[in-house]
């Protein structure tokens, strides 16, 4: 399989524009991750985000109490990440290690990946969508959350497409 067919494979990037795709195909790399390898830590800056070709990783977040909750991720196109590569933090907030004797990912690089982001419609339209799964919210909360920030004057439309109007604004909205 090619790197731009197996872009394809995540519904990430199922719907992103050709030329969306040669960019990120171009700046991509495969990355193999060996059971018990860390693709990262906790604290470790945010530079990728990853699909996931074969395998499986485990993102364990440390909890209150010295407790840690643990989510696997093994299906294929799956995207680590994308919250972290998209967020403020700039470092990630839990541990992602390969649960499988080999796990096969791409490394998507974050800088390379917001840019499309903000330039390619359908690849924004997957990544809020993704991101509210991942959350576990659910569309009417998001669609609030939109009204309320387009009320406020932080984002506009544009031909069906949502457009950022006060970045800085945005960022003070942010947690952390």
């Amino acid at each position: 399989m090619t790197l731009p067919e197996n872009l394809r494979v995540s519904p990430l990037l199922r719907g992103a524009a050709p030329d969306t795709l040669r960019q990120l195909a171009a700046q991509a790399a495969s990355r193999t991750l060996p059971r018990t390898a860390a693709l990262w830590r906790s604290g470790d800056p945010v530079v990728c985000a990853f699909i996931l070709l074969r395998g499986e990783v485990r993102l364990t977040r440390p909890q209150a109490g010295g407790r840690s909750l643990t989510r696997p991720v093994s299906g294929a196109g799956e995207v680590l990440g994308l919250r972290d590569v998209l967020g403020a933090a700039g470092t990630f907030a839990e541990d992602a290690v390969g649960s499988a004797p080999h796990t096969d990912l791409l490394a998507l690089p974050g800088a390379a990946l917001r840019e499309l982001i903000r330039r390619d419609p359908a690849l924004a339209d997957a990544a809020l969508t993704l991101l509210a799964e991942q959350l576990g919210t659910v569309p009417e909360l998001v669609s609030r959350h939109l009204g309320d920030l387009y009320r406020q004057g932080l984002i506009g439309l544009r031909r069906r497409e949502i457009v950022t109007l006060d970045e800085p604004g945005l960022r003070r909205r942010l947690p952390g």
